[in-house]
């Protein structure tokens, strides 16, 4: 996620939002030689708000005036394959991993948030589902708090959100009744009779 409001003075990025979202592992910058951010904002920016998002790169805010961004309930994991280390940037001052908890000495944000591994699926291919065992579930903040929500407020693959009385952090809210599994059973009918030398049948799963 990047937003970028540097082309002049009087222009500005205001009112943004961003939560609910998982930002997987992002690839390298060929020019820094380092990992590209999760989220990066830059530039007159003002009443950003950034909360129950799950981030595996760093977020950086290199904002004219850092202040008017207010993070927090966010879940943040590099991991260990990943070598470039940054988690936060605040202005001039960055926080590599292991270091949450001097970012909210130092600058007073992301009070609820978490250094954690979000325990999901199978990152390896890109299933971003969390686990009944996520420290993700029930972890976010009271999102209809902060920002105006749809009625139905429904996470990436449809479901309604939250499914307790907490809300959970990051791009998938854990199922009331756990995550779904699907298990290979084929099913087939009978081949047709040869036409021209083709024959058809149909299977299900």
């Amino acid at each position: 996620i990047f937003i970028d409001a540097r082309q002049y003075a009087t222009s500005f990025a205001r009112n943004v939002s961003i939560h609910s979202n998982t930002l997987g592992p992002t690839g390298y910058d060929p020019d820094s030689g380092g990992a590209l951010a999760s989220i990066l904002l830059t530039g007159y920016i003002e009443n950003v708000k950034i909360y129950n998002n799950i981030l595996y790169s760093a977020l950086s805010n290199s904002a004219n005036d850092p202040s008017q961004v207010t993070t927090n309930y966010n879940i943040y994991f590099i991991p260990s394959e990943i070598p470039d280390k940054r988690m936060l940037g605040w202005g001039s001052k960055t926080y590599n991993a292991g270091q949450l908890a001097n970012f909210q000495l130092d600058i007073g944000q992301e009070l609820q948030g978490k250094e954690i591994n979000p325990d999901v699926v199978d990152i390896a291919n890109f299933d971003f589902r969390l686990k009944s065992t996520s420290p993700a579930i029930d972890a976010g903040a009271n999102l209809a708090s902060i920002f105006t929500l749809p009625s139905l407020f429904k996470d990436i693959d449809g479901i309604i959100r939250p499914q307790s009385s907490t809300y959970d952090i990051g791009a998938y809210e854990y199922p009331s009744g756990g995550t779904p599994t699907c298990t290979e059973n084929w099913t087939c009918s009978a081949w047709s009779a040869c036409t021209s030398g083709t024959q058809t049948r149909t299977c299900t799963d």
